[in-house]
């Protein structure tokens, strides 16, 4: 048993959570040896903050951890099933496919699962929105955009704008807009979207990595090779006829992780990956 959210909270552990799933589930595929049942589900917990987890003691009780159990028991063999609630909020990342709901003990009706197909390739977009109402009270923070759009248009200089706000608040909504307003223009405008990952080493320019990853078109599941000929393809369209190429190549190709680059030890990767 693996838990997502517990003790520390990110904002996609149910994404992590049905990742981690899907590559046990594709390793045990590919070893052949051994077969696995997997269920991930989503939802309130008590949360033993004392507790030992390494001597056998369970951090988390509730109805969702006997859920999950459930799930898992009725997955088919090398797949997984998830619950209602984690479909839902990863179905913009996860590939999902509606199976017969599950008679679960201590469950009056059946519960409804699905199971995880695959992970979605992203191509510098983050989860879409999904705008089921007109954007109301924003005219201020829209016009703001438009006007920074248009400046980084006439001056062709970078513009930096900070969006601070509670979730829920509309952060990402107003990001969408953006795109809209980029997407009606006469031009031809590239929008290329990265994250900021609330976790993890090494992850200060994650999203300007899946900038450059989605401006050559590298996807998840391209090999390392498969993405060194595409970032060279796309570093070569670009700056083509440029002196600092080869620089540029070799830096953006550290930064994405793929090919062989490495920088000189003398290197300060920080200043010397974003002046790339």
């Amino acid at each position: 048993m693996a838990l997502f959210g517990a003790p520390v909270t990110h904002e996609d552990d149910p994404e992590r959570a049905v990742r981690a799933a899907l590559a046990i589930r594709d390793w045990v595929r590919e070893e052949g040896r051994i077969q696995v049942r997997l269920g991930v589900n989503t939802g309130e917990a008590l949360v033993m903050l004392g507790a030992r987890p390494a001597e056998g003691e369970g951090m988390a009780a509730g109805d969702v951890v006997n859920t999950a159990a459930r799930l898992q028991a009725a997955a088919p063999v090398n797949g997984v099933l998830v619950g209602e609630r984690t479909c839902r909020e990863t179905r913009a990342v996860i590939e999902y496919r509606l199976v017969a709901p599950v008679a679960a003990k201590g469950k009056r009706e059946p519960v409804p699962v699905w199971e995880a197909l695959a992970a979605r390739a992203r191509l510098g977009m983050d989860v879409p929105v999904e705008v089921r109402a007109a954007l109301v009270g924003r005219q201020r923070e829209l016009g703001v955009l438009r006007e920074v759009l248009a400046r980084v248009r006439a001056e062709r200089s970078p513009q930096l704008v900070t969006l601070v706000g509670v979730p829920g608040i509309g952060k990402s909504r107003l990001v969408y807009e953006l795109s809209q307003i980029a997407e009606a223009e006469a031009d031809l405008i590239s929008w290329r979207q990265g994250r900021s990952l609330p976790y993890g080493d090494g992850v200060s320019y994650w999203a300007l990595a899946e900038m450059v990853k989605a401006q050559a078109g590298i996807l998840e599941d391209d090999t390392a090779d498969q993405g060194a000929a595409k970032l060279a393809a796309m570093t070569a369209a670009v700056l083509s006829g440029m002196p600092d190429a080869d620089w540029v190549h070799r830096h953006l190709s550290a930064l994405a992780g793929v090919g062989d680059a490495k920088l000189p030890a003398r290197t300060d990767p920080r200043s010397e990956v974003f002046a790339a």
